[in-house]
């Protein structure tokens, strides 16, 4: 009697951690592709535009079709890595 109920207990922990790695292994994940991806912007000031890019970022999205609560997006833009062809500006 002890050996079935030592023998259940290790089936049943047997059969949690293959749902845990099943359910993890169900999570997509995706870099951003900085070779395939551009941030940029236009804003208007005054009476012309000011357009720019960011030379700095980094993302990650991940999506979980079974636990959509569990899915995420991260990204990050380094204030200073705007681009707007003016120094000046950029810096101020």
């Amino acid at each position: 009697m002890n050996i079935n109920k030592t023998l259940l207990k290790a089936f049943a922990l047997v059969a949690l951690f293959a749902s845990v790695t099943v359910y993890a292994a169900s999570a997509l994940s995706w870099k951003i592709d900085k070779t395939h991806t551009g941030i940029s912007f236009s804003i208007n000031h005054f009476f012309s535009a000011v357009t720019g890019n960011f030379t700095d970022y980094n993302g990650t999205v991940t999506f979980d079709e079974a636990n959509l609560e569990g899915s995420s997006v991260s990204f990050t833009i380094p204030v200073s890595s705007i681009n707007t062809q003016d120094a000046k500006r950029d810096k101020h």
